[in-house]
């Protein structure tokens, strides 16, 4: 996708209803090796660092349950909308002993700052989707996931959907 030329902004979404991305299966990854948590670890952060430096427009959609890896996931593209709804958005890991291990400590410091970051990372905090809006983790707020989709792509495409921090 980086070298194609007809790729003008890329969407990340989920197609199933309710879920964004619900990060990794805690128990199967506890599980494993030592070395396979290690390299599992070490392959989320260049797949995300990969999506970081896309040479065009990277928007999440989040419309629903976006928690550990799913929101490492989300903080990797250059912009996140979301839907309104009443499921939960943080980095939950500490609450089974584990910290964020694909780049969320670097990058939500720098969109919600250093102590709304440590509440998220090292108290767990999850956030509802006005929550995040409030914090700065995403940048628009839309009614419900088609709309959320809907901008994303409009935004994705060079549109004139900019992150203005609102509700819709």
């Amino acid at each position: 996708m980086r070298a194609d030329d007809s790729i003008h902004g890329l969407v990340v979404a989920s197609g199933l209803p309710a879920f964004f991305c619900a990060g990794a299966d805690i128990s199967a990854f506890a599980a494993g090796s030592q070395r396979r948590r290690l390299m599992t670890c070490l392959l989320a952060q260049e797949v995300f660092s990969k999506l970081e430096r896309m040479p065009v427009p990277v928007v999440a959609a989040i419309a629903g349950t976006c928690l550990g890896g799913g929101l490492e996931l989300a903080l990797a593209c250059g912009r996140r909308f979301a839907a309104e709804g009443s499921y939960r958005i943080g980095l939950p890991e500490v609450e089974v002993g584990l910290l964020p291990g694909s780049g969320g400590t670097q990058r939500l410091p720098r969109l919600v700052g250093l102590p709304g970051a440590l509440e998220m990372i090292a108290g767990g905090r999850v956030l509802t989707p006005a929550a995040a809006l409030d914090a700065g983790l995403v940048g628009r707020l839309l009614p419900d996931p088609a709309a959320c989709l809907e901008a994303a792509i409009r935004s994705a495409n060079g549109g004139a959907e900019e992150d203005h921090s609102e509700r819709e």
